[in-house]
């Protein structure tokens, strides 16, 4: 099944259901083609993913077979997509229906009218990074700029979403990258506690949550290069740190983060002339207290 054409609109529709805005739930019963469909592309998901992508599930799903059953419930949705609303409902950033439904109707029109041809042609789930976030009101929708940091987090999608997505080899892949990340960074405000890492993806998270079989043969690239250009990105990234293994968007660094951005920025250049510096102090030292020492 390809999401970008009216066929997939109609089935997706269907999916939702067309009952009042207040009173349906997204997949709630959801027909035995979508199931059936759902369990194929989540077998094609391990199968061309090869163990990259077989690893992840296994991490974040426990088994393959368990990540199939998942898929089959959400179909034609990615399991980390109902997830990540789920959460969303929860952290009170959107309403559990009303906000639920008026997001994936954007992510699906944006599906439908193009909007995603800079990436690939088809798709074959809608994945989180197809929340229209190229459009600044839905940022701020989920953002809440009026809130308190609020408005950091939307500071951090220009920074670490657009312009260092633009800097790495390959901006298509580090942009839905970056996207999703961004995404999680909102249920935790960024903030790097224990309390809140639980929100924050991992590698594997984030392998599962963008690794779509169709958009990967169109960039021609394997699953492997979402590590790589995961390690692009956070060296480009303003706000972008790892904690715990998991990746997320602060402008509350821990020390040894502040470390690692200062190494960062100092350049080999810079590094060399500190280093001769020192040993010429060091050896200046030496030499006077060698003189003392004879006295």
């Amino acid at each position: 099944m390809c999401i970008r054409d009216r066929d997939g609109l109609d089935r997706l529709t269907i999916a939702l259901g067309k009952g009042s805005e207040y009173d349906y739930r997204l997949l709630e019963n959801p027909g035995e083609e979508l199931r059936r469909l759902g369990r194929e592309v989540a077998r094609l998901i391990i199968s061309k993913g090869g163990e990259t992508v077989r690893n992840a599930v296994v991490s974040v799903y426990g088994s393959t077979s368990a990540f199939e059953d998942r898929l089959e419930e959400t179909y034609p949705f990615s399991p980390s997509y109902l997830e990540l609303l789920e959460e969303m409902v929860n952290q009170d950033i959107i309403q559990r229906t009303r906000g639920s439904i008026n997001l994936t109707l954007a992510a699906l029109s944006a599906i439908i009218n193009g909007e995603y041809r800079w990436l690939a042609g088809d798709f074959m789930f809608i994945a989180p990074y197809h929340l229209p976030l190229h459009n600044s009101s839905l940022r701020s929708y989920l953002a809440k700029p009026s809130e308190r940091g609020g408005q950091v987090l939307m500071t951090m999608y220009s920074s670490d979403v657009e312009e260092a997505s633009e800097k790495t080899s390959r901006p298509e892949l580090a942009r839905i990258i970056a996207a999703y990340i961004w995404l999680r960074s909102i249920l935790g405000r960024g903030v790097p506690e224990k309390a809140f890492l639980r929100f924050y993806p991992t590698l594997n998270d984030i392998v599962v949550a963008v690794y779509d079989p169709a958009v990967f043969s169109q960039l021609d690239l394997g699953a492997g290069a979402i590590g790589d250009v995961l390690g692009e990105l956070y060296s480009y990234s303003n706000y972008m740190i790892i904690l715990n293994n998991r990746y997320f968007m602060t402008q509350l660094l821990p020390i040894d983060e502040l470390i690692q951005r200062r190494i960062r920025e100092i350049s080999d250049i810079q590094a060399l002339k500190k280093l001769y510096t020192v040993i010429e102090e060091l050896f200046a030292l030496v030499k006077k207290t060698g003189r003392k020492e004879e006295k």
